[in-house]
């Protein structure tokens, strides 16, 4: 018989229960992965969210704000939440502004190559930046393009 993978978590009513399986991959409330997490409120909800802290040095809650004292460490973790779990739809948003227009024969981006007006509906170039542009080379960590 094979021994299983046990751990203890919090309980439905309190105290503590043995849950099945590696504690990092457990679905009950509070265990799981341990870190700072940011959990979406709901899903059709894109605006709010529940951020969980495993430590905390200070807290004083008001009915208008919660003041929450948090260790380096654990701002450096929260940072990295924040950007992983915004991260996907600012570079969606940036990469479509800085979308592709084919000009003269070449491809140039969008939004950094530089066009002024002359006249009602004319438009004349005046820099051509090179899609990708080194803002896309940013965003996706590559070496500009020359």
């Amino acid at each position: 018989m094979t021994k299983q993978e046990t751990h203890q978590g919090p309980g439905v009513y309190g105290g503590w229960e043995t849950h099945r399986g590696h504690r990092h991959a457990c679905p009950a409330p509070d265990c799981g992965p341990q870190g700072v997490r940011i959990i979406a409120n709901d899903p059709e909800d894109d605006d709010g969210v529940h951020i969980h802290f495993p430590e905390i040095d200070y807290l004083d809650t008001q009915v208008w704000s919660a003041d929450i004292g948090i260790s380096t460490d654990a701002l450096r973790e929260l940072r990295d939440a924040i950007d992983q779990h915004l991260g996907t739809g600012v570079a969606k948003r940036v990469a479509a502004l800085h979308a592709p227009v084919r000009h003269m024969g070449q491809t140039w981006c969008g939004e950094c190559s530089v066009r002024r007006s002359t006249g009602p509906t004319a438009e004349e170039w005046v820099a051509f930046i090179p899609h990708p542009c080194p803002t896309l080379d940013a965003l996706n960590d590559t070496e500009a393009t020359a």
